[in-house]
């Protein structure tokens, strides 16, 4: 530790004898100089000892001189003040130790003998001797959290360390301000955790990489930001500490570095998760639902079970990061299989039909409307996801908060294209084009050729394909359902049977 007045006191050697102790001598001093100037100030830092002889005191000096002086140094820092006997005077002056006991200054006496020099070498011994025990406890302390890192609890291990290393509070929150991990356990719930919360909020609102000290109380906590200047993926405060030494800052310096690493590792393999996971929506759509729950059982995410509700959340230009963390820790926290996807601006999951509870907990978790299909079982996921994404869109025409639920009054006429006597009447009525060697592929055109309002240039490009070609092959699709497409009628029946054959 660094030197203090009690430690000089007990060093014989130097001969130091304690004059008034009003002030505490157990406090820590930086560092000690000596000085005759009737205002040292200018020249002084925080938490020093300072060494006179008093030669700017005048014989016959008023009382009001040493008490202006002493006020001067209390001010400034000075922790505590030492007089040279026999140098100007003999003893120490009456009023310079009736100054000092009223300002709480601790006064001590240094012997002729004691050269000021020796006071303050023995002091500087003291400062490397700590700054060496300061370094080894620092690169202990590192090789600690780099060796927790290697656990299985990654972040939060490190998290734990940090706690146990500088014995403090270790707080961590997400990009919404959210805490996602609190070390030592249930230390959070105070009227300064709270003040904490409300300044990390206000850190991460800046949207801007940064860092802060702030004081809470009678300690202090410094709150750093993680993640990268444009995509800010939390903060981490480091709580009920004084105020951090080098030492201490590269500990915190490195656990940051671990944390840092760890939730790049963990966002690159949430990504592979989500690409995953979108992957298997494509199988669910195309009516391979036994090959998308094999590969979601494999990375321990089996698909709930049926029959399902299929729900669709629009946010739109909304979507962000913390929103998205917000589902996700919900879907994870709760209880009950859910199968989360992302599908352009829409969140896609699903729940079984006896979890319908688990709707309203998701939609609440990121504040936005959401449209849920019927009872369904996997074979139907396409007409389910139908009938979802019309729901929301009543949802969103109507205003209507919350989740909406698949009726007639949101599926409106349109949603009679579901029933299953229409389908089967539409695939009797495409039975001649798909006996066709490439019936589907015409039957793709058709739909998107239509898709884009009947205008070839669009639709082509959409296609891959030369307007002539596309052209070509609608009418050939129109010869063989003898439909004529210049008529709307027309048009509007290849529609209907294309909607209805989509969503058998």
């Amino acid at each position: 530790m660094p030197p203090t007045v009690r430690q000089l006191l007990q060093r014989q050697s130097l001969g130091v004898t304690i004059v008034t102790a009003e002030g505490s001598i157990d406090e820590p001093i930086q560092w000690i100089s000596s000085t005759d100037l009737l205002d040292p100030t200018p020249f002084l830092s925080d938490d020093q000892m300072l060494l006179t002889t008093g030669t700017q005191f005048m014989v016959g000096a008023s009382s009001g001189i040493f008490v202006d002086y002493v006020r001067r140094l209390t001010a400034n820092g000075v922790r505590a003040l030492g007089f040279g006997t026999e140098v100007v005077r003999s003893g120490t002056p009456p009023y310079l130790v009736a100054a000092c006991a009223g300002a709480g200054l601790p006064l001590v006496e240094v012997p002729y003998r004691t050269p000021f020099i020796a006071i303050i070498r023995w002091a500087a011994d003291m400062l490397v001797r700590e700054a060496s025990a300061r370094d080894d406890w620092a690169l202990k302390a590192q090789q600690s959290l780099s060796l927790s890192a290697l656990g299985s609890g990654g972040v939060h291990n490190v998290l734990a360390e940090l706690a146990r290393q500088l014995e403090c509070r270790v707080v961590m929150f997400d990009s919404g301000g959210n805490v996602t991990s609190v070390h030592p356990l249930g230390s959070l719930g105070s009227h300064q955790s709270a003040e904490l919360v409300a300044e990390v909020a206000r850190l991460l609102n800046s949207g801007r990489r940064s860092s802060v000290a702030v004081r809470l109380g009678e300690r202090h906590a410094v709150i750093q930001t993680l993640g990268s200047r444009n995509a800010i993926r939390g903060a981490l405060a480091v709580a009920d500490v004084d105020v951090l030494d080098a030492a201490a800052q590269s500990v915190v310096t490195a656990a940051l570095a671990l944390v840092a690493v760890s939730l790049e590792q963990h966002d690159a393999a949430d990504r592979s998760v989500h690409i995953i996971r979108e992957q298997m929506l494509h199988l669910l759509v195309s009516g391979h639902a036994d090959a998308a729950d094999q590969v979601m059982a494999a990375v321990s995410e089996p698909l709930p079970s049926e029959p399902v509700l299929v729900v669709t959340c629009d946010v739109g230009s909304s979507a962000n990061s913390a929103l998205e963390a917000s589902f996700q820790r919900t879907v994870q926290d709760g209880e009950g299989r859910v199968f989360f996807a992302r599908a352009g601006d829409q969140f896609v999951f699903i729940v079984s039909a006896s979890d319908q509870s688990r709707i309203s907990e998701l939609v609440d978790s990121v504040g936005v409307r959401a449209g849920v299909s019927a009872p369904a079982v996997y074979a139907e996921f396409r007409s389910g996801l139908d009938q979802a994404t019309r729901a929301l869109a009543h949802a969103l025409r109507s205003g209507t908060k919350g989740a909406v639920h698949s009726d007639r009054n949101t599926e409106g006429v349109l949603g009679l294209l579901d029933r299953g006597d229409v389908a089967r009447r539409a695939l009797a009525r495409l039975a001649p084009v798909l006996r066709e060697a490439d019936g589907r592929d015409l039957l793709n055109c058709g739909w998107v050729w239509l898709e884009h309002n009947a205008l070839w240039g669009p639709a082509s490009r959409a296609l891959g394909v030369h307007r002539h070609g596309l052209r070509a092959r609608v009418q050939r699709l129109a010869a063989i359902l003898e439909l004529d497409l210049d008529a709307f009628s027309g048009r509007a029946e290849l529609w209907a049977l294309l909607a209805a054959y989509h969503r058998r």
